[in-house]
């Protein structure tokens, strides 16, 4: 449980689990609350989305990332209710780098397997059938915020949920501009 209202911001987070749960769903309302526990009463979410899991299922990182008025921010939450909540003003923010890896190191390990075969009788093609979702477990998209004093705002995507990364990035140009 965090309790962030000790800092005079929001209202306490009340049951992670089915709050994190109703938010994985995509529920925007249940992702809202998770990130108005951070925020300044005032503060008005523009945008917020769910951008998938890195690492391992249930002992993966779930990543939310969040634009306001005045801020955008991340939320990573892991095993055991770990949490790793993230912000920077917008008007601190100098640069951004937007990151989708390329095909060719997937390619490369797939041709491995593939070579492998001949050395374990074809047992690695089993491995084939679950390449795909294996490497882009661990291997990630996203997008780097750069703020003043070399501090950055990490929010990383599965590739399948870029679009809503590019819906955040949007939301950031309008309110920046």
């Amino acid at each position: 449980m965090t309790d962030a209202s000790a800092s005079g911001y929001g209202k306490p987070i009340s049951d992670v689990t089915s709050l994190l749960d109703r938010a994985i769903m995509g529920n925007k309302d249940a992702m809202r609350e998770m990130f108005q526990s951070f925020l300044p009463h005032g503060d008005v979410i523009t945008k917020v989305e769910y951008l998938g899991v890195k690492g391992w299922g249930s002992f993966g990182r779930k990543s939310f990332g969040c634009l306001t008025s005045h801020r955008i921010a991340r939320i990573e939450v892991g095993f055991f209710d770990e949490l790793i909540y993230q912000e920077a003003l917008i008007r601190d923010i100098n640069c951004i780098v937007y990151y989708q890896p390329s095909r060719l190191s997937l390619y490369l390990v797939v041709l491995t397997i593939v070579l492998l075969a001949f050395v374990t009788f074809g047992l690695s093609l089993l491995l084939l059938f679950f390449i795909n979702h294996i490497y882009y477990r661990l291997v990630k998209s996203g997008v780097v915020f750069s703020v003043k004093e070399g501090f950055s705002v990490y929010i990383f995507a599965n590739r399948m949920r870029l679009e809503q990364v590019k819906a955040i990035l949007d939301g950031f140009s309008h309110t920046r501009a």
